[in-house]
């Protein structure tokens, strides 16, 4: 009897746990920025499909990307589509990056590859952008590709780098597989709380030492990138991607870590205003005509 009065006990207790969680998940529902941006407009929610169908391939240290036909988003021979770009140049402008490169929220003709394309008709623009990839990989695929003399170079980026100091304070005590994985129970959601800034974040000395070893790394990285660019006759240019930091979608306490990263980057920084961004972390076809001039200018004072 003992024994079941307890079972019944712990029946009802995990009955109101549940329910409790059940409610609080209801009152903080999670949705992915691109969930957000895809709910504006059928043409949004058909890019977001286009862009999450396409399968990305592991190459020895970096992502190329399958060969994919669609209405908004094309790949070929592991390159986003850039409009525009003569097959018989001279010479190649070399565009490497994070999902900002790519294009996640643009059609082929917004990209910052086709808007440059169109500054630059003399150079083939070839769009090398890896979603989710950081320098590490970045650094993989230049070495991977045939940089001749006379060709450009262009790095953009610096998101996925400070997303990295920002996963460890999230992630500190938490699995990420399971918090990524499992959002639709109650109990993960509950658990993995997004709705506010991580601890670690509202400690200035851990975010310095955070930031100060991850970007030493960084910085390690573009300087070989550089080194690797000019030994074969080509420039080298790096530029840090624009972030929004008042905007609604961007994670609790992200710019904190922003403040702090941003003095010690090695990069020329691409500011924009809030109208330019689709998200806090990518921009629309306007803000990607904006970054390509401002590129087009850098290239064109040396």
């Amino acid at each position: 009897m003992r024994l079941l009065n307890l079972l019944c006990a712990t029946v009802v207790l995990c009955a109101v746990v549940t329910g409790v969680m059940a409610v609080w998940a209801a009152q903080h529902p999670t949705q992915l920025p691109s969930d957000i941006w895809a709910s504006e407009s059928p043409r949004n929610a058909e890019i977001v499909r286009e862009d999450r169908a396409i399968q990305w391939n592991d190459e020895s240290g970096y992502w190329v990307a399958s060969d994919y036909t669609s209405q908004y988003m094309n790949v070929i021979d592991g390159e986003r589509l850039t409009l525009g770009a003569p097959r018989n140049a001279t010479h190649s402008v070399y565009l490497f990056g994070n999902s900002e490169i790519f294009g996640q929220y643009v059609d082929d003709s917004g990209t910052i590859a086709s808007a440059l394309q169109a500054l630059l008709p003399q150079y083939r623009v070839r769009n090398l952008g890896m979603t989710g990839r950081t320098l590490d990989n970045e650094l993989f695929r230049l070495k991977a590709t045939d940089v001749k003399p006379g060709d450009i170079v262009v790095f953009v980026d610096g998101f996925m780098e400070i997303d990295s100091v920002y996963a460890d304070a999230k992630w500190g005590g938490r699995n990420e597989l399971v918090c990524d994985n499992f959002q639709s129970l109650a109990v993960i959601q509950w658990l993995c709380d997004p709705q506010s800034a991580p601890p670690a974040l509202f400690d200035p000395t851990w975010i310095t030492n955070h930031v100060t070893a991850e970007l030493a790394h960084s910085n390690s990285l573009i300087d070989a990138a550089r080194q690797f660019t000019t030994a074969r006759g080509a420039s080298f240019y790096h530029f840090l991607q624009p972030i929004d930091l008042t905007s609604p979608t961007m994670y609790p306490g992200f710019d904190r870590v922003c403040a702090v990263a941003w003095s010690q980057m090695d990069g020329i920084p691409l500011l924009l205003n809030s109208k330019y961004f689709d998200d806090f972390a990518h921009t629309d076809e306007a803000g990607n005509q904006a970054i390509a001039s401002f590129v087009y200018d850098q290239i064109m004072k040396r």
